[in-house]
């Protein structure tokens, strides 16, 4: 047991001093609290809309997270540092600027799931109880001290969604209880007791990142779709999917039937328009909308497609391919948060095409040039992504380019996108040669983006599971694209899809780019 204290804050009497970190609506909430409590806030850090709304109209000082705010913190004189919801790992520096303690609010009962997705690990190990901690911050993630936690029952049936409900509202019935302890130091904290493999990082994932296979429990499956259920909240993550035939699905509503039976494990029972039922060992799965990763389909069409029957049984779960899938989600974590926020601030690249009344484009032609192109691909990139630059009137642009990765690893096609990124930072100071430093790095390792994002990020900016623009440097190009310029062996070629229309603001900005691309020929010797 420690205790916080300091000669100068030891009476009620006196006045303590707070500054406030987090993002989303549960910061927002304690903010009121805090506004209307005897601590006295000087001082919000955040990037969240409604909050900031909130400092501006009752007057508290507020500095952005995305900023480097250390100075702004520094010249306050507060006594705690309360952080809510923060997604980073707050420097050392910043953590002690506090002259009492700095507290961090964690949505469970510490040491148990530390790390990140506590909800959905507590509702995929089928635990009976969680919780939510307030504790002191140190230099080890969720493993300071303790000050205060609340302990609350969890439903059989309970999911990440319902659990998170929990979680926020007894970090909000707990917060007064929390201000008058620090209303009254010296601070009493205790010491956690260290688990073992019991803190999870972003890029863990469960079995398989989420496939069903024929030799799980239907308990494991229940479990695995409660989890895998955020609500109206983006899910980053896993989604939960099945091999039907020869296609994986993703699985949007499905109900676990507990009963006795003595039929296969994780074979077909019964088929409807409206289901598709396996056994498992303890009951049955009763499948009612599936997906693949562009559009939800209709249970027929899958039936037709994999032409299933009744006996029918799915593949057990000691595939190699199961288990190279988790491995590349789990190394690819990183990239896929960069980009969805990178599409969050709308730095996609798109050449805006309006259909009109002009006859649809051939699907392919050659693109007249003065010659054969000597460009290597990471310099046509680099030209390509300055045009768009150019073209978007923005600094940072995301270009969606063929991953040469997976295009051809048919076993992987339904699990990532068969492209991925580049993103170019231009500004006036940026060189075409530092540009193509920066692309040929990026060439040559890819990330790859899982497919289902489209499904566990509902909100998500759809132009780039579908992109309309997109760059290939491979001789069979991504067919999901409506305009590929497709560059491979020194043949610069632009494909079109046959449903789309030329249009004015299409020509000109195929125009520019040649244009562009000629100039930069001339500059640098290349014809």
């Amino acid at each position: 047991m420690n205790a916080f204290s300091t000669d100068n804050h030891c009476t009620a009497a006196s006045s303590y001093h707070c500054a406030l970190i987090g993002e989303g609506n549960l910061t927002l909430a304690c903010a009121k609290i805090l506004e209307q409590s005897a601590l006295i806030i000087d001082i919000i850090i955040t990037s969240h809309k409604k909050l900031i709304a909130w400092c501006s109209e009752n007057n508290i000082p507020f500095a952005k997270s995305t900023d480097d705010y250390y100075q702004q913190l520094k010249a306050e004189n507060f006594d705690y540092l309360i952080c809510v919801i923060n997604e980073n790992k707050l420097h050392q520096k910043i953590i002690e600027l506090a002259k009492i303690c700095s507290i961090n609010y964690h949505d469970s009962l510490l040491p148990h799931y530390a790390g990140v997705h506590a909800t959905a690990w507590a509702v995929l190990n089928g635990e009976n109880f969680h919780g939510i901690t307030w504790h002191a911050m140190n230099d080890r993630i969720d493993g300071g001290d303790l000050l205060l936690n609340k302990q609350f029952s969890v439903r059989p049936n309970e999911t990440s969604f319902s659990l998170n409900i929990k979680c926020f509202e007894t970090a909000i019935s707990s917060l007064p209880e929390l201000i008058k302890k620090l209303l009254h130091p010296p601070l009493t904290l205790n010491s956690q007791q260290p688990l073992p493999k019991n803190f999870f990082y972003k890029a863990d994932k469960p079995k398989n990142n989420g496939v069903i296979t024929a030799d799980m429990t239907l308990t494991t499956i229940s479990r695995l779709i409660n989890a895998a259920d955020f609500g109206h909240i983006a899910n980053d993550f896993y989604s939960v999917k099945i091999k039907i035939g020869q296609n994986f699905y993703i699985l949007l509503q499905a109900q676990c039937v507990f009963d006795n039976h003595n039929v296969i494990p994780g074979s077909i029972t019964e088929i409807t328009p409206e289901s598709i039922i396996f056994a498992f060992a303890e009951g049955y799965l009763n499948i009612n909308k599936v997906a693949n990763f562009k559009n939800m389909l209709d249970l027929n069409e899958v039936i037709k497609l994999e032409k299933i029957h009744l006996g029918y049984s799915l593949a057990s779960g000691d595939q190699p391919q199961l288990k190279e899938y988790k491995k590349i989600s789990q190394k690819h974590y990183a990239d896929e948060m960069f980009l969805i926020k990178q599409i969050q601030l709308q730095r996609l690249a798109n050449i805006g095409i309006t259909a009109n009344t002009h006859e649809p484009a051939n699907r392919q032609y050659l693109v007249h040039h003065s010659s054969n192109l000597t460009l290597t691909n990471s310099k046509f990139v680099a030209v390509f992504c300055r045009f768009i630059a150019e073209h978007m009137q923005q600094p940072s642009v995301i270009v969606p380019i063929q991953n040469r990765t997976t295009s051809f690893k048919v076993e992987y096609q339904d699990f990532f996108l068969a492209y991925s990124f580049i993103c170019a930072d231009i500004s006036k100071s940026t060189t075409l040669d530092e540009l193509n430093k920066s692309t040929q790095l990026q060439l040559s390792q890819l990330p790859l983006i899982q497919s289902d994002i489209k499904w566990r990020y509902p909100k998500l900016n759809s132009d780039f599971i579908f992109p309309q623009l997109l760059i290939s440097l491979e001789h069979i190009p991504c067919k999901q694209s409506a305009i590929i310029f497709h560059y491979y062996q020194e043949q610069l070629e632009l494909l079109l899809s046959e449903h789309i229309m030329i249009d004015v603001n299409l020509i000109d900005a195929i125009n520019s780019f040649l244009l562009l691309l000629q100039q930069h020929e001339t500059e640098n010797h290349i014809l």
